[in-house]
């Protein structure tokens, strides 16, 4: 089992690679796009990675308007961690 930081970067750098899938645990999972926004994620087990909605009102999204690569990783409705430009910031 992966840490949560390695998948996390593995997912990043498939989503601003423009990849097809990412492989976890010698499993591929799809790149997908949300349905409302369009926005690249991954659904793994019980988290969800997914790219900064550029199109919303924070500074997060400021920094995606100017070309920052933030990822997201979500545990059911929490936001447990970032990757923000190659760098990893766990919340807990």
């Amino acid at each position: 089992m992966e840490n949560l930081e390695k998948m996390a970067r593995k997912v990043h750098d498939a989503i601003f690679h423009n990849k097809e899938f990412v492989l976890i645990n010698e499993k591929k999972y799809p790149i997908e796009k949300t349905s409302k926004k369009g926005l690249r994620c991954v659904y793994h087990d019980k988290y969800f990675f997914v790219e900064q909605n550029p199109d919303k009102e924070s500074h997060w999204a400021e920094k995606a308007k100017k070309g920052d690569e933030i990822t997201w990783v979500l545990k059911g409705n929490d936001y447990i961690a970032n990757i923000h430009n190659g760098k990893f910031h766990d919340f807990k």
